[in-house]
C-alpha cells in the first residue's frame, strides 16, 4: 500500500512540474500533448516535453536543475527533433505509434541530471 501512495505521489509532482512549466509558457498557448519518461523509477520529476500547436515546445529533464529548455519542433525522417531557441541543444526522439523513443546517440549530451537512456520511451 505505501508503495502505491509514493508512486501516486510522485505522479502527483511530476504532474505539478508539467502544469508549472504549461504556465511559464505563453498563457494563450494550448499544449497540443505532454509527454513523460515514466520509467525513470528513480526520479521524483520526470522527465517530459510539451508540444504546443505552434509548433514550439517545453522540455523540463530533472527536478535538480532549473533549466528549462525551450524551442521549436519539427517531425523529420520519421524523427521528433527539438531545437532549444539558444541554438546549444538538440534533442531526436523516433517515432513510434503514439509514443516517442529518445535517440541519444543523435541528441545533444547533456539532460541536466536527467540520464535519460538511449531507447527512453516518452508516453
Amino acid at each position: 500500500m505505501k508503495k502505491i501512495l509514493i508512486i501516486g505521489g510522485v505522479l502527483l509532482l511530476a504532474l505539478a512540474l508539467v502544469i508549472t512549466v504549461m504556465t511559464l509558457s505563453d498563457p494563450e498557448q494550448e499544449p497540443l500533448r505532454v509527454y513523460m519518461w515514466r520509467e525513470s523509477a528513480e526520479e521524483v520529476f520526470k522527465p517530459s516535453f510539451v508540444l504546443f500547436d505552434d509548433g514550439t515546445f517545453s522540455m523540463t529533464f530533472s527536478g535538480l536543475s532549473s533549466y528549462i529548455g525551450r524551442g521549436t519542433y519539427a517531425e523529420e525522417d520519421g524523427q521528433l527533433v527539438l531545437r532549444t531557441d539558444d541554438g546549444d541543444f538538440t534533442y531526436y526522439f523516433d517515432i513510434v505509434d503514439d509514443t516517442y523513443v529518445f535517440d541519444a546517440e543523435k541528441s545533444s549530451d547533456y539532460t541536466w541530471y536527467a540520464d535519460i537512456p538511449d531507447g527512453a520511451v516518452f508516453h
